[in-house]
C-alpha cells in the first residue's frame, strides 16, 4: 500500500469537514463570533463569514481537485484551528464553545486538538504524496461513488461525534466519594455527576 493510499481517506474526510464547517459558520456565525471574542481575537459576523468562504473554497477545492497549494492550505487551516483551540483552553472553563459545530455548545478539548493535528498531517503528507480528487477515487459508475460518499460521510460523522460527545461523556463521570485516593489499589468506581446531561 502506497503513501497516497494511506493518506487519501483522512485527507478527503478533513476536506469534507472543512467544507461543512465553513457552510455552518456562514449560516450561523454567532457561535464562532463568541469563540473568537473569548480567545481575544478580532471577531464579528463578517470576519467569520469571510473565514467561512475561505474554508469552503479550500475544502471543496481539496475534495474536487487537490494539489500542492490546496493541500498546504488545508494543512495550514487545521494547524491554525488547533492553535486556536489551545488558546481557548488556556482561557479557562468560562469558554462555552469553540464555535466549530454551529449552535451546539462544544467546549474545546484535547480530542478536538488531536483530530485537527491529524488533519494537518494529512494535508502535509498529501502535498508530498499527491492525492486524487473524489471524482477519481471511485471510478467505474455511480455505485462505487455512492459507496465512497457513504464511507466519507460515516467517517466525518465519527469525527464529529468524537469532538462533540466524547469529552462530554468522559467529563460526566467522577470518582465515587467513598472510593477516594485512600483506596487507589482497589477497583475504580465512577458515578454519573448530577450536572451531566442524559
Amino acid at each position: 500500500m502506497s503513501l497516497t493510499d494511506l493518506v487519501t481517506p483522512p485527507f478527503l474526510v478533513a476536506a469534507a469537514l472543512l467544507t461543512l464547517g465553513g457552510v455552518v459558520k456562514a449560516v450561523r456565525p454567532e457561535p464562532a463570533v463568541r469563540a473568537l471574542h473569548d480567545a481575544g481575537l478580532p471577531s464579528g459576523r463578517w470576519t467569520v463569514r469571510l473565514m467561512s468562504v475561505a474554508e469552503i473554497g479550500v475544502g471543496a477545492g481539496s475534495l474536487i481537485a487537490p494539489g500542492l497549494i490546496l493541500d498546504a492550505s488545508l494543512a495550514a487551516m487545521y494547524l491554525l484551528f488547533a492553535a486556536f483551540l489551545l488558546r481557548l483552553m488556556r482561557a479557562g472553563p468560562s469558554v462555552g464553545s469553540c464555535g466549530c459545530v454551529g449552535s451546539r455548545a462544544t467546549p474545546p478539548s484535547v480530542v478536538h486538538v488531536a483530530l485537527d493535528l491529524v488533519a494537518t498531517a494529512s494535508g502535509v503528507l498529501s502535498s508530498v504524496a499527491g492525492v486524487p480528487g473524489i471524482t477519481h477515487v471511485a471510478p467505474g459508475g455511480p455505485l462505487p461513488g455512492v459507496t465512497m460518499a457513504l464511507g466519507l460521510a460515516g467517517c466525518a460523522f465519527a469525527a464529529y461525534a468524537c469532538v462533540v460527545y466524547l469529552p462530554e461523556a468522559w467529563a460526566s463521570y467522577r470518582r465515587h466519594a467513598s472510593h477516594g485516593a485512600a483506596s487507589s489499589s482497589g477497583p475504580q468506581v465512577f458515578t454519573l455527576s448530577a450536572g451531566a446531561r442524559p
